[in-house]
């Protein structure tokens, strides 16, 4: 039985607003699962539904196998770490954190210890004294996690907790909120739009996009087996080609690309195909290059360099294919003695046809 089961669940606000459309989803326990999407695609309205904090207008929301659809928030045993942190300026870090131990009417000792227990798993046991004011970013962020995790919630909800941070913490919070998270062994339902946010933490990543489902997977899955452009757009980049079948040969497709050039893809087994059928075809940029010799069998293209972003670890370059509008962009590591192409350069971008991955028939 799933710890979390969302079953059709529609959102409206007012009569023309679908925020949530006809949602299913399955949260196994102690499962990290991310709902990731652009602003606008529902993923907080979701999250919130489950927390109780809005109603769904049509739909079940089952935890623990209870229906909790109509149930208060305060009956529903989940732990919610708000975007703004939401913690009482007046009251110190203990305190705080012992808030909803106190609504729960638990004596004095068994709150101070379940309050030092959880301060100590997220490492703060010396801030108990302050207030949040006198707290970084990050220590706020901790707070909030103590303050859901000490009434030892059935599901942990994470509502974009580290948003407000700078970079370089919030990659350290991350992997903080995941170790913790496999300590414990809880059941958390993360929301983000930040993509590397959600491919790091994510035992399974929910797409959505206006309301609906689009994808949910692994993020192996959905990063290497996009189901859609928009996936594949959203979730890192990708290379879009169109174009229509000009051959078909034993494992193999042969592509006349609407860029005036033909590539060669995999075709799976089970890929009803046929000549002149149009086809949409992805390639992430780390799987094309600019430097060495194409082998036997690769996809090679002829092109000039039109950008160069130095990225660090990468250089990413933006190529536009000869005698087409075709743009490829390239991800290449930055290593030491490798070239580094110039606007104007003449390249040539090739790839395997295995990395092809074909979205849309």
């Amino acid at each position: 039985m799933p710890d979390v089961e969302l079953r059709g669940v529609t959102k409206m606000f007012g009569k023309d607003t679908v925020a949530v459309d006809n949602v299913n989803l399955e949260v196994e326990a102690g499962e990290f699962i991310s709902l990731l999407g652009p602003s606008g695609c529902g993923k907080t309205t979701t999250l919130r539904m489950i927390a109780g904090f809005e109603e769904p207008t049509t739909g079940q929301i089952i935890i623990k196998g209870k229906d909790m659809t109509r149930v208060p928030p305060y009956y529903r045993n989940t732990g919610m770490v708000f975007q703004n942190y939401a913690l009482f300026p007046h009251r110190t870090v203990a305190e705080n954190v012992a808030f909803g131990l106190k609504m729960r009417g638990l004596n004095r000792e068994e709150i101070k210890r379940r309050v030092d227990e959880a301060l100590r798993m997220v490492e703060i046991p010396n801030l108990a004294d302050r207030y949040p004011r006198q707290l970084s970013g990050g220590q706020q962020q901790r707070v909030a996690l103590a303050r859901a995790i000490v009434i030892q919630p059935s599901v942990l909800l994470l509502d974009e907790p580290l948003s407000a941070l700078d970079k370089k913490l919030r990659e350290q919070m991350r992997g903080e909120i995941k170790r913790l998270q496999n300590r414990i062994g809880i059941t958390t339902i993360f929301v983000t739009h930040d993509q590397e946010e959600a491919l790091t933490l994510s035992d399974r990543i929910v797409i959505m996009n206006k309301g609906k489902v689009i994808q949910v997977g692994t993020p192996t899955e959905l990063y290497r087996k996009p189901v859609n452009t928009f996936v594949a757009d959203f979730l890192g980049t990708s290379n879009i080609i169109t174009g229509k079948v000009q051959e078909l040969a034993a494992g193999f497709v042969t592509i006349n690309t609407d860029g005036g050039f033909t590539i060669k893809v995999v075709r799976e087994d089970n890929m009803a195909l046929k000549t002149g059928q149009e086809l949409t075809v992805s390639i992430r940029p780390e799987n094309m290059s600019l430097t060495g010799q194409p082998g036997p069998g690769m996809n090679s293209q002829p092109g000039r360099v039109r950008d160069v972003f130095f990225m660090g670890a990468t250089v990413r370059y933006n190529i536009l294919v000869d005698n087409s509008d075709q743009v490829l962009t390239v991800d290449e590591q930055n290593v030491g003695g490798s070239r580094l192409y110039k606007p104007g350069d003449q390249v040539t971008v090739y790839w395997e046809p295995g990395d092809c991955n074909i979205i849309a028939q």
